[in-house]
């Protein structure tokens, strides 16, 4: 059985100068989606089921020997644009495409707003969690504090990080509409709280360098922003692959999207996934080893004439 669930779909406003909804989703493809070994059509039934207006992809290659974007392929196949950027990401929309940067577009709407979208993808590893949790991967060492995980997090992400911000500088500067999408491959400093750490959820409480980096430069959670309390909403998406008492993985919320700038503001956001249990829209089989995340923002700057 194949089956997409949501309890609802959401619509733009297109009469001039009202408010205007601008749907984003944030979908690690998996290598593709060929590494679940599930067709091609499942992960574009999940595009079709969310039905955004921008998705922001990661591992947007396949596993065959010519290694094809099949995030271009759904991308043409929906009859949406699609920009590719390096490091197997790329941006799809609806909409049509104004402006090209390193890690961003600008996208501009029929009502003659613009908003700029930007794509993420930070090293997997090594990845604090399992160092902090003693499980081997890619040759992590151990660690014990959660000043050695802050220390271990910067190292492996920092650097894009700044180029990240860099490269987003004047957007933030001139209060541009903004909305950053991504596989972060970090939990968040608002997840790891000793509230959580009480609850038995996490070792130890620890202040993540990247969300805290993005947090400063203005940059906002929108998980968090609507779902400020994360015992209540933990909004985990990695990993369906594994129980959630798999000794030998940890379950964490590391696809984020946040937004900045004037006239953006957030009203919706639900993960996107394989169970009722895990995500408010269910989507079985599903494709990733990931779920995804939609978030749906209102426009309300002055439409352009």
């Amino acid at each position: 059985m194949t089956a997409c669930l949501s309890q609802s779909k959401d619509k733009a406003e297109s009469d001039e100068g009202l408010p205007e909804s601008f749907q984003v989703l944030t979908f690690n493809l998996w290598h593709g989606g060929d590494a679940g070994k599930r067709p091609l059509s499942d992960t574009l039934r999940v595009l079709q089921r969310v039905d955004p207006d921008a998705v922001c992809f990661q591992e947007v290659q396949g596993l065959a020997a010519d290694q094809p974007d099949n995030a271009a392929r759904m991308a043409r196949e929906l009859g949406w644009n699609y920009v590719a950027l390096s490091g197997r990401r790329g941006i799809a929309t609806r909409h049509t495409v104004i402006e090209r940067a390193k890690d961003s577009i600008v996208i501009g709407l029929s009502s003659g707003r613009t908003v700029r979208v930007a794509c993420v993808h930070l090293p997997s590893a090594p990845y604090q969690p399992y160092q902090l949790a003693r499980i081997p991967y890619q040759g992590g060492r151990f660690l014990t504090t959660a000043e050695e995980a802050v220390e271990a997090a910067r190292a492996a992400r920092g650097e894009q990080v700044s180029s990240l911000l860099i490269g987003l500088e004047s957007a933030l500067d001139n209060e541009e509409p903004l909305i950053v999408g991504g596989d972060f491959n970090e939990p968040s400093h608002m997840d790891w709280t000793p509230a959580a750490v009480a609850r038995g959820w996490y070792p130890i409480a620890v202040a993540w360098p990247t969300s805290s980096t993005l947090a400063e430069a203005g940059l906002v959670d929108t998980w968090r922003a609507l779902h400020p309390n994360p015992l209540e909403w933990p909004g985990l998406t990695w990993t369906p692959t594994t129980k959630p008492d798999d000794p030998n993985d940890r379950h964490d919320r590391i696809d984020w999207l946040l937004h900045a700038g004037s006239g953006v503001r957030p009203v919706r956001i639900r993960v996107v996934g394989e169970s009722s249990l895990t995500s408010e829209v269910v989507c079985d089989p599903w494709p990733s080893d990931h779920r995804a995340v939609a978030a749906t923002y209102l426009l309300t700057g002055a439409a352009a004439r």
